[in-house]
């Protein structure tokens, strides 16, 4: 026993005098050395109500084992929770009577709150997978049987019973589309699909007709760790109605009218004291307001708190003086939903060029609030967010050289190799007249700011695209500074903005 790497002890004789070994000592703590050679009942007098039993069970000639029991102790001069894997037997004198036991031990607190922290992790990862905006599930197997869906998913299919199920039996309208196909190309190749803005037709209620819906999403191998393709996480959301908002704008003017007020970005009119006096439909509904009514009139202004206050009070002021301003920040809605948004407050002239109202439109951008926090918090995660997301995520050092782009910041740049971005500058792709306001911006954010702007970017095909992008700092290994961003395509957005501004235009001048 004392020459054993392992905690061991011997409790003999009538009063079971403790004898251990020096593996044994840590277990006791501030005890050692003065428990050596006293009675097992005193040296752990604090624990034998729970041990005491079985030590009788032990002197009976019975052994024991336990696993991961857990034993709170005072071994520090505190109470503490304490968890052990030990096996008490029963030890015989030259008569065959048990005269003493025996004892091996290992301490599994580590282990044990390692688990329960693990546990914890599994949890609230399920818990953030099932509360997600986007849609998501999981397949596994070359059959693609369902393994988990959140909320998100089960809405867009009609809360149907999925889990447990291949996907051609619990989906059927999938399989003539070609969506089964797809997922058997990923699994096959273990290379992730993309689509944008693909119609796809879906029993949404249950035992009615299917609804051609659109959607953004991706398909990602999921592989164990010898590489092999085990199962595909599919992720994406519903863009139905940027879809038909879109159509609508290229038919006609009069569908630009109905986009306005079917936006699902909030959009708002105020007067010249900043009262509110127009809010589209769509911003009705991501602002959870019931009744209008209720609320025209009031101070726009008043609807933002804290630090948010001033930034508000001076875009309003910025507006009336005939300039554009623009802000992020939280705020709740009106049934207490807390949001950030993304705002901008333009003038609206008279035919004398005067300021007559003022236009306010912000956009609900707690999806990328939640994609920086998640960045922030867990690299396994923020690796996940950054292969499936469907918007460009790039980090690039302060020399503007790019060190990481995910698959849709390579696709939107038309590169099909990753290997072609070692040593590229981010500069290459920029377009010429967006190149030194980006550099600007990139050495602000390096310093320390958080920063949203706009730029055009060309492909190495040649495409030319609008982009948006939210840049933040993030503090690299070595100590530098790099610029952590996350850009989306808003082209498409650009394009019915020039449209809408053109009525605008016509209405000011009517």
């Amino acid at each position: 026993m004392l020459n054993a790497k392992q905690a061991m002890f011997v409790a003999w004789g009538p009063e079971l005098a403790f004898l251990y070994n020096d593996e044994y000592a840590p277990i006791f703590g501030v005890r050692h050395p003065g428990a050596l050679g006293r009675p097992f009942a005193e040296v752990w007098a604090d624990i034998w109500g729970q041990i005491g039993p079985i030590v009788e069970q032990t002197l009976s000639g019975q052994a024991s084992w336990f696993e991961d029991l857990l034993i709170p102790m005072e071994r520090h001069g505190r109470r503490e929770d304490a968890w052990f894997s030990f096996s008490y037997t029963p030890i015989r004198d030259e008569s065959g009577q048990v005269a003493g036991m025996f004892c091996a031990a290992v301490e599994t607190t580590g282990k044990v709150l390692a688990e329960r922290r693990a546990m914890a992790e599994r949890e609230r990862l399920q818990q953030l997978f099932q509360q997600a905006p986007s849609f998501m599930a999981i397949v596994r197997g070359p059959d693609h049987v369902f393994e988990l869906v959140n909320s998100s998913y089960q809405q867009l299919i009609g809360h149907r019973e999925v889990l447990g199920m291949q996907a051609r039996e619990a989906l059927p309208e999938l399989v003539e589309q070609g969506f089964i196909e797809l997922l058997d190309e990923v699994y096959r190749t273990g290379k992730a699909f993309i689509a944008n803005a693909i119609p796809i037709s879906l029993q949404q209620v249950p035992s009615g007709a299917a609804e051609q819906r659109f959607l953004n999403f991706v398909y990602q191998p999921i592989t164990d760790a010898s590489g092999h393709v085990t199962g595909i996480f599919g992720e994406g959301y519903d863009v139905t109605e940027q879809v038909q908002a879109e159509q609508a704008l290229r038919e006609s003017e009069e569908f630009n009218r109905r986009i306005l007020e079917s936006s699902s970005d909030c959009i708002k009119v105020l007067d010249t004291n900043g009262r509110l006096q127009f809010m589209s439909a769509g911003g009705m509904e991501v602002m959870e307001v019931d009744d209008f009514g209720a609320i025209q009139g009031c101070d726009w202004r008043s609807f933002w708190y804290g630090p948010e206050h001033p930034k508000a009070r001076e875009a309003v002021e910025t507006a009336l003086a005939g300039g554009m301003a623009r802000f992020q920040g939280p705020t709740p809605t009106f049934k207490g939903t807390l949001k950030w948004w993304d705002v901008a407050v333009t003038p609206i002239t008279g035919p004398d060029g005067k300021v007559e109202k003022i236009l306010s439109i912000s956009r609900d951008i707690s999806d990328l609030k939640k994609i920086e926090e998640a960045l922030r918090k867990s690299e396994a995660r923020h690796r996940a967010i950054i292969e499936a997301t469907p918007e460009c995520v790039k980090l690039v050092a302060a020399d503007g050289k790019v060190l990481e782009m995910n698959p849709a910041g390579l696709a939107m740049l038309e590169i099909a190799d990753p290997a072609m971005l070692k040593g590229a500058s981010v500069l290459d792709v920029i377009a010429p007249e967006f190149r030194q306001e980006w550099r600007a911006n990139h050495a602000r954010v390096c310093n320390g700011e958080s920063l949203s702007w706009e730029f055009d970017i060309i492909g190495l095909k040649g495409t030319r695209r609008h982009m948006e992008t939210h840049a933040v700092p993030l503090t690299m290994p070595d100590g530098s500074t790099a610029h952590l961003g996350v850009t989306r395509d808003i082209s498409a957005r650009k394009r019915a903005e020039e449209h809408q501004k053109l009525l605008i235009n016509e209405l000011n001048h009517g």
